[in-house]
Formats: structure tokens, C-alpha cells, sequence
């Protein structure tokens, strides 16, 4: 790639990250710590993966996006909003 290339590629990269904000991976049970402090969670979730097979989750909490991974169903609070994506698709920075 040239560094013409690059630069647009970065550039891209960091126009996405705007529109969709800061994406932070944390542990499982921080991320039901966030999730238990609304009132009524909105929690976006994915069953899949190759060779393993992963649970990932996505919550938006104050303007960012958290993310955590499980190789077991998290136990989200009943109170919880949940979407099942068919494909959940996270850049990796």
C-alpha cells in the first residue's frame, strides 16, 4: 500500500471510529455492572465463531460502546433489552 493509501485507510478508519464512538473491551462482569446501573438496558449480542464458539456483547452507556466476549451466556439482568444480531461485526484497533 502507498502512503497515499495508508493515510486514506487511517483516515477511513478514524471517521468510522467518530460516527460510531469509543468502542472499550472490558471484563464480563464489569460489563454487567454497566448494565445493571440502567434502568432499562438496551444489550446487543452475537452466538458464533470458527473454531470456538464466542459469546460477544455490546451496550452503549454515556456516549460509548462496551464490549465484552464469553465462552458462556452471561446471565444479563431481566430488566435488560435484548437484540440477537444475526452478525456483529467490531473493528479491532
Amino acid at each position: 500500500m502507498s502512503a497515499g493509501g495508508g493515510t486514506a485507510a487511517y483516515l477511513l478508519i478514524m471517521e468510522a471510529q467518530k460516527a460510531m464512538g469509543s468502542i472499550i473491551h472490558i471484563e464480563n462482569k464489569d460489563f454487567l455492572d454497566l448494565v445493571n446501573k440502567e434502568e432499562t438496558p438496551l444489550v446487543v449480542f452475537h452466538h458464533g465463531g470458527i473454531l470456538r464458539k464466542v459469546y460477544s456483547y455490546l451496550f452503549s452507556w454515556k456516549g460509548y460502546i462496551f464490549v465484552t466476549k464469553s465462552q458462556k451466556k452471561l446471565s444479563l439482568p431481566g430488566k435488560a433489552q435484548v437484540i440477537k444480531a444475526k452478525k456483529l461485526e467490531l473493528p479491532n484497533f
